[in-house]
């Protein structure tokens, strides 16, 4: 029954880390749209800091799928383990303590396909937005 409920546990602390990488997300968007938006209106060079929470953010949102996967990690080995007693540890192996680890370190995860894809996007519709406020719209009167 232990095993059970150690299960139960690592599975609530992987959903919360996949809440949060969804949130982050959607921190991200509007804090840049929100940038985007006041520099049309007054500061030309606002659009510049709107590259700031895209990668603060990037990098972040990179930190919470690296603890899921190793959380699912853990998850895997308490599921397969022979033993029925579970002590209820939460300690995650990284790959640099655990040459066993098929978990990525984070700055490879920063870069896995569905991170890259999304932030990749996003830094390029900053660039984009940088590239019409200073070079296509006259400058305020």
């Amino acid at each position: 029954m232990s095993k059970l409920e150690h299960l139960k546990m690592l599975q609530t602390v992987i959903a919360r880390m996949a809440s949060n990488s969804f949130q982050v997300k959607t921190w991200c968007v509007m804090l840049v749209s929100a940038l985007l938006g006041l520099a049309t209106k007054d500061a030309k060079n606002m659009v510049f800091v709107a590259f700031l929470p895209v990668l603060i953010f990037w990098w972040l949102d990179a930190f919470f799928l690296y603890q899921e996967r190793l959380f699912r990690e853990l998850y895997d080995h308490v599921r397969t383990s022979e033993k029925e007693e579970s002590d209820f540890s939460m300690k995650t192996l990284s790959p640099k303590s655990d040459p066993q680890s098929k978990v990525d370190p984070q700055s490879k995860v920063a870069f896995s396909k569905t991170l890259f894809w999304f932030y990749g996007w996003l830094f390029v519709a900053v660039s984009a937005a940088v590239y019409v406020l200073m070079r296509l719209l006259p400058p305020p009167v």
